[in-house]
């Protein structure tokens, strides 16, 4: 499930959920894929983002919301 939708703020809000089989996908080598991508919304977005990475019931969740109008 992939969502995209503009609050009534003038953010997009985008959620991603999946599935994830923990047993299988911890055995894995780690990445720093999530390290990687906060360090570049810090960035951009300075403190103007909000990033929530969570794991629930098997399910993996995205929630990411960021402004469309980049102020400085």
């Amino acid at each position: 499930h992939i969502s995209f939708k503009k609050d009534n703020s003038n953010n997009l809000i985008f959620e991603l959920k999946n599935t994830f089989n923990y047993e299988k996908d911890a055995t894995k080598k780690k990445g720093i894929g999530n390290t990687n991508t906060k360090r570049r919304l810090d960035l951009i977005f300075k403190e103007k983002y909000h990033l929530d990475i969570s794991i629930t019931n098997k399910i993996h969740v995205v929630y990411l919301k960021i402004p469309l109008n980049k102020k400085n």
